[in-house]
């Protein structure tokens, strides 16, 4: 997936359901909507609520600020790019969320803690069994 070049949430959220695996039926139960409203949302008839922007981002395994960029990218722009120095690392590089993603994927959700070899390429990540 690439999500930094997806232009609305409706192609990210298919993308990821596909991806993963997941039906509308099982996204809708994970965000308390009716399948009906997914279809609408990844169709573009209704926009995705801000509201729902973290249940969704859960659901579908991605960064919720990511989700949120793509969501107001094309809503409101402007309201995006007002928000954009308040992350603290700025918006990340497609390399950068990849490497999160792998990251949490192999953490399979128990704490780690990731070990960079300063000038030598080399990231490992420690977790507990």
């Amino acid at each position: 997936m690439n999500a930094l070049t997806t232009q609305n949430p409706g192609t990210l959220i298919e993308q990821r359901q596909i991806e993963l695996g997941i039906t509308d039926d099982a996204l809708a139960e994970a965000v308390g909507y009716k399948p009906g409203v997914i279809t609408m949302i990844k169709l573009g008839t209704m926009r995705l609520p801000l509201n729902k922007l973290a249940a969704f981002a859960r659901a579908l395994q991605i960064d919720a600020v990511e989700l949120l960029r793509v969501t107001l990218a094309e809503g409101s722009p402007s309201l995006w790019e007002a928000l954009k120095p308040l992350l603290p690392l700025g918006e990340l590089a497609e390399h950068e969320v990849n490497l999160l993603r792998h990251l949490r994927n192999i953490s399979g959700g128990r704490k780690g803690a990731a070990v960079v070899i300063e000038g030598s390429s080399i990231i490992a990540l420690l977790v507990n069994p």
